[in-house]
């Protein structure tokens, strides 16, 4: 998107003082959305309540992976590279 903002770019520049908060953030955007998707898919496949918790696991942890490496290297690509 053009004008947006990678979240590493977010709050003071000492090494560290900003993980938690940034973590949170970013748990809350792409992690919950990809929770979410991975649950929704699995319930809808007939998974018992254990397997859908655990897919939602990890597409939370799958979705933070990915809105890191998107911040990381978004800025360093083309846009027709990265979208």
């Amino acid at each position: 998107m053009p004008g947006r903002r990678p979240l590493t770019r977010i709050g003071p520049r000492i090494p560290g003082a900003a993980a938690r908060p940034l973590r949170q953030l970013v748990a809350g955007k792409t992690g919950s959305l990809m929770g979410c998707a991975f649950a929704l898919g699995g319930a809808l496949a007939g998974a018992d309540a254990e397997r859908v918790a655990v897919l939602r696991d990890f597409g939370s942890r799958l979705g933070v992976a990915f809105q890191c490496a998107d911040d990381v290297f978004g800025g360093q690509r083309p846009q027709r590279h990265t979208g």
